[in-house]
C-alpha cells in the first residue's frame, strides 16, 4: 500500500508540473537592447527599430510610445481587434503616419514574441492602410 501512495503522488506531481508547463507559463518577451540612437528617415520615421539580432532597440522605446502611444500601450495578450483599436487611434488621434504606427508594431512585436500569434509587421501597414479601414 505504501508505494501505491507513493506512485500515485509521483503521478500526481508529474501531470502537475507537466500542466504547468503547458498552461500557465506567460510567452516569453524578448528583452530590448540598447543598439544604437534612433536616427530620422526621410518619411518621418526613425530607426534602427530592431538590433540585428531582432531584439528591440530600447533606444528606439520613448520615441516610438510620443509617436504612436496606443500600440505601444499594447500588453502582450491581446487580441487582433484591440492591435487594430490602437492602430487606428495613433493614426486618427496622435496624428502618427503609416510607417509610424507600423514601427511601433514592429517593436511590439519583437518585445512580446508575437511570431504566430499576430500579422507580420511587414504585412501590418498594408493592412493599416487597406483593411483596418481607419476612417469608417
Amino acid at each position: 500500500m505504501h508505494s501505491d501512495a507513493m506512485r500515485a503522488a509521483v503521478v500526481t506531481a508529474t501531470f502537475g508540473l507537466i500542466a504547468s508547463v503547458f498552461f500557465s507559463l506567460p510567452a516569453s518577451a524578448i528583452t530590448p537592447k540598447e543598439c544604437g540612437k534612433p536616427v530620422a528617415a526621410a518619411n518621418g520615421t526613425h530607426g534602427p527599430v530592431l538590433c540585428p539580432t531582432g531584439a528591440p532597440n530600447l533606444q528606439m522605446r520613448s520615441w516610438l510610445k510620443k509617436s504612436a502611444p496606443h500600440t505601444m500601450a499594447l500588453k502582450a495578450k491581446v487580441t487582433d481587434a484591440q492591435i487594430r483599436k490602437a492602430a487606428c487611434k495613433d493614426v486618427a488621434l496622435e496624428m502618427a503616419t503609416g510607417p509610424m504606427v507600423t514601427d511601433a508594431y514592429t517593436y511590439q512585436f519583437a518585445l512580446n514574441n508575437w511570431r504566430g500569434k499576430h500579422i507580420k509587421p511587414s504585412v501590418f501597414d498594408l493592412r493599416l492602410g487597406v483593411e483596418f479601414n481607419c476612417g469608417g
